[in-house]
């Protein structure tokens, strides 16, 4: 999310109609007092992770200018925010944390009778890609239960 100038700062976005999208923001986050004192900014949909700290040019597939009309305060606090104009670069695949935090889960999974320790990552990851894509095949399969 941008205002001004550039503060790249990975965020889980949800949007049903790319109308409008709502953002959770942690209140000791740069974004938090971004988005509370000036209201608008910038969302840019990457499809690499090195671009928030590698690149100095902005490679998006898509970007959305916004205002906030809405907050739900909390730590995170919600952002409610209507899309002003969105632009689409090139066809692209926004990042999703699930599919890796699935693969550590399977791994921690796969050690739990092992390992205490990775008893408690594996019920992290799940938390976790519960939390990042609810509904999703990755959310769905970590409630099913492994044959022995």
């Amino acid at each position: 999310m941008e205002t001004g100038g550039i503060h790249r700062a990975p965020m889980g976005i949800w949007t049903k109609d790319f109308k409008s999208f709502m953002v959770d923001v942690y209140k000791d986050s740069s974004t938090y007092n971004n988005l509370g004192n000036n209201g608008v900014g910038t969302v840019y949909f990457v499809d690499d992770p090195r671009y928030f700290v590698e690149t100095k040019e902005i490679d998006y597939f898509a970007k959305a200018d916004f205002k906030v009309i809405a907050s739900i305060s909390g730590n995170p606090s919600r952002f409610v925010c209507k899309v002003l104009s969105l632009d689409v670069v090139r066809k692209g695949n926004p990042l999703n944390r699930a599919p890796g935090l699935f693969l550590e889960y399977l791994v921690d999974r796969s050690r739990r009778k092992k390992s205490d320790e990775a008893r408690k990552r594996y019920l992290h990851f799940k938390r976790t890609i519960k939390k990042v894509a609810p509904g999703s095949i990755y959310d769905r399969l970590t409630d099913v239960r492994w044959k022995r």
